[in-house]
C-alpha cells in the first residue's frame, strides 16, 4: 500500500502525524511525505522520506501578507486572530496546488493523510477518487480557523473540486481529550503519541529533581514574538526566585541572547518534551497545540500563557479540562504566571485530573492499531 502524507511547513501540523506515518512504514508500507522543500529537514529528520511540493513556503509571509502582495493587519480580537491565520494557512496551500495534482497522478497513492489545514494534496486526491484522511493536530481546530482556509481556498475549491469531495475525508483521526470535543463528533478517537524531534538527554534529567520541577518553553515559534529573549530570561529567573529548578527549552539562538540567569535554571534547549516531561511538576508554555498534548499524553500539569491564533482556544481547553490553568488575554504578564504556577502546584488536584486525562488518551487504539484501519479504508475502495 502506498500512502502519501501531507503538511503545511509547521512543525506543529507535522509532528502529529509522525507516529502513524512511522507504523506504516515499520508495517511495510510505502510511505512518502508531501511538503514544502524549506522543510525537509523536519521530515527528513524524522526518518521520512520526502518529496516536494514547492521550493519554499514562508508561512509568517503568507499569514501576513494576502494575495495582492498587501500586508494583512493583525486585528486585535481572538476571532479576527484566527481567521488571520487562517487565511494565511489557505495561502499556504496556492503554491503547491499544481505540484500536488502532478504528484498525485504519478504516485497514485492508495491512501492520502493530511493535517487539517493542509489543502493541495487534499484536493488532488479528491478529484481522483482516492480516499483520504484528516489527522488533527491534537486539541480541536477552532471553527473560525477551519472556515478561514475554505473561505481563503473558495476559488480554487470551486474549480478543482465543485462537488465538495474534499469535504468529506474518509475518516478523521481525533487525538484531542474527549471532553474538550463535541458531543456529535464522528472521528476515530486514537491515542496521542508524542512526537517532538530527537536529542541527546543529559543523564540529570532522567533523575528526581530535590525541588519543583518546572520547563518553560515557547515553542519552534518563539522567533515570531518581538522582544521574547527578554519575557523568556525575566520570566525564568522570576520562577528560579520562586524556588523551583526551571528547565528552559529553547532554540541556541534565543538563549545567546538571554541575559545571566540564575543557577536554578538549567538550558536544555529543544530537548524532545516528551522525554523532559516525565521527570517534570509543570509545564509553562505558549499555548501550542503539541506542548499542551504531550502535557496531556505525560500527566503534566500546565500552566498556558497563549499569544497567538489557536493558543488561545488551546489554554481554553486545558484550563476546562481542569488539567492546569489556562491564562487569557491580557492576564498573561510575569504576576499572573507566578501566581498560576502556584497554585496548580500547590493543588494536587490538578496533578491528579492531568493524570486522568493521560490514562484516556493511554487507553485509546495507538498508531499501530491505526494501521489496520488505514489497509481497510485503501482495501474498500479497492474493491
Amino acid at each position: 500500500m502506498r500512502v502519501l502524507f501531507s503538511t503545511l511547513p509547521s512543525y506543529g501540523h507535522f509532528y502529529p502525524m509522525v507516529p502513524l506515518a512511522s507504523a506504516l512504514r515499520a508495517a511495510g508500507h510505502d510511505v512518502l511525505v508531501a511538503a514544502a522543500g524549506n522543510f525537509a529537514g523536519a521530515i527528513l529528520g524524522a526518518g521520512l522520506p520526502h518529496v516536494e511540493t514547492a521550493s519554499s513556503i514562508e508561512m509568517r509571509r503568507c499569514i501576513g501578507v494576502d494575495r495582492a502582495g498587501e500586508p494583512v493587519p493583525d486585528p486585535p480580537e481572538e476571532e479576527g486572530k484566527l481567521a488571520r491565520s487562517g487565511r494565511g494557512f489557505g495561502r499556504a496551500g496556492l503554491a503547491a496546488l499544481d505540484a500536488a495534482d502532478d504528484l498525485v497522478d504519478t504516485l497514485r497513492p492508495d491512501v492520502v493523510v493530511v493535517e487539517p489545514t493542509e489543502y493541495a494534496v487534499r484536493l488532488a486526491a479528491a478529484r481522483r477518487g482516492i480516499p483520504f484522511v484528516v489527522h488533527d493536530w491534537g486539541l480541536p481546530v477552532p471553527s473560525v480557523m477551519a472556515d478561514a482556509v475554505r473561505e481563503e481556498l473558495a476559488p480554487e475549491r470551486a474549480e478543482r473540486d465543485p462537488g465538495e469531495r474534499a469535504a468529506r475525508p474518509d475518516l478523521v483521526l481525533r487525538t484531542s481529550p474527549g471532553d474538550a470535543l463535541p458531543a456529535d463528533d464522528a472521528g476515530f478517537r486514537m491515542r496521542f503519541v508524542p512526537y517532538n524531534g530527537v536529542a541527546t538527554l543529559p543523564s540529570w534529567l532522567l533523575t528526581p529533581a530535590s525541588r519543583p520541577r518546572v520547563c518553560l518553553t515557547f515553542g519552534t515559534m518563539i522567533g515570531n514574538y518581538p522582544g521574547i529573549d527578554r519575557a523568556v530570561g525575566g520570566l525564568a529567573a522570576l520562577l528560579a526566585g520562586q524556588g523551583y529548578e526551571v528547565l528552559l527549552a529553547v532554540s541556541a539562538e534565543v538563549a545567546a541572547a538571554l541575559p545571566p540567569l540564575p543557577d536554578r535554571v538549567r538550558q536544555i534547549g529543544y530537548t524532545p518534551l516528551n522525554a523532559v516531561l516525565p521527570g517534570c511538576d509543570l509545564l509553562v508554555h505558549h499555548g501550542g497545540s503539541g506542548s499542551a498534548m504531550t502535557a496531556l499524553a505525560t500527566g503534566t500539569p500546565q500552566v498556558v500563557m497563549p499569544h497567538a491564533a489557536d493558543q488561545f482556544s488551546n489554554s481554553a481547553h486545558v484550563h476546562a479540562l481542569r488539567a492546569g490553568i489556562g491564562l487569557t488575554r491580557g492576564h498573561t504578564g510575569p504576576d499572573e504566571v507566578r501566581e498560576a504556577c502556584a497554585s496548580v502546584l500547590g493543588d494536587p488536584a490538578y496533578a491528579a485530573r492531568a493524570g486522568e486525562v493521560a490514562a484516556e488518551l493511554a487507553a485509546r487504539p495507538g498508531p499501530v492499531a491505526l494501521v489496520a484501519e488505514v489497509e481497510r479504508l485503501a482495501a474498500r475502495v479497492a474493491a
